[in-house]
């Protein structure tokens, strides 16, 4: 065989090898979990996939709800307030209910769009109400809720200035381990606290909204798991909520 075919020969073996390699790469990529880029938590159980379709809908929220107007379009969640309800729309799921695992440690994340709505937002809830994430006109803040009814009362954790595009999708991410929280919006706007009374089960995760629209869509729920680098980061965090102020 002459130098020049032999060249080719490997050149082609060596091309081939590459494209194997190159290929495999991309099937274990493609193979490997996605999820949100977290700063306090790991990933843990998978307890809520949600896209809204309206068999989803029936399936994971069916009667939990019975104020304001909701509705599922081309597969995202519509809300809107209904001035005779006397009352914000407001939405539960509870895994507890059936047969799923407690929330207690957890990841949300969720896309919204603040869409003409005077306020929107995410929580949790046992007895009484745990904590909520509140979106408004102005920006967005971390709130440690109490009481129930006329009883409830909220305590500002964090909260960051944001000028919304009502036609933006937007995605939030929250962190909720013992008694820290994190909320943080497109892995850019990241909100912390701290506060007695958070590292407990929780029976509900809810989506609230007063006015109209808020849209919710691609809702996931995960366990959450402690990372081993997070007091590292917690500095970092901490400082930034220092300038906040």
């Amino acid at each position: 065989m002459s130098h020049r075919l032999l060249a080719l020969a490997l050149t082609c073996l060596l091309g081939a090898g590459f494209s194997s390699v190159a290929a495999a790469e991309k099937k274990k990529k493609d193979e490997e979990p996605s999820g949100p880029k977290l700063l306090m938590t790991q990933l843990g159980k998978v307890i809520l996939d949600e896209p809204f379709t309206p068999e989803s809908w029936q399936k994971n929220w069916g009667k939990s709800w019975n104020k304001g107007d909701w509705q599922i379009m081309g597969d995202q969640l519509r809300v809107a307030e209904k001035a005779a309800d006397g009352h914000h729309p407001e939405i539960g799921y509870n895994p507890k209910g059936s047969g799923g695992p407690v929330l207690h440690n957890v990841v949300v994340q969720c896309k919204f769009k603040y869409d003409g709505a005077k306020w929107m937002g995410f929580g949790f809830t046992d007895k009484e109400h745990v904590a909520r994430i509140m979106i408004n006109d102005g920006g967005f803040e971390l709130v440690k809720m109490s009481g129930i009814g006329g009883t409830t009362k909220g305590v500002k954790l964090d909260r960051q200035s944001m000028n919304w595009d009502k036609s933006k999708w937007y995605t939030m991410t929250i962190e909720l381990l013992g008694n820290e929280i994190i909320a943080n919006v497109d892995d850019q706007h990241v909100l912390y606290g701290t506060a007695d009374g958070l590292d407990i089960d929780k029976n509900r995760f809810t989506m609230i909204v007063g006015g109209e629209y808020g849209w919710y869509d691609e809702l996931k729920i995960w366990e959450a798991l402690p990372s081993p680098t997070w007091e590292k980061k917690k500095l970092s965090l901490i400082a930034q909520k220092e300038k906040r102020k």
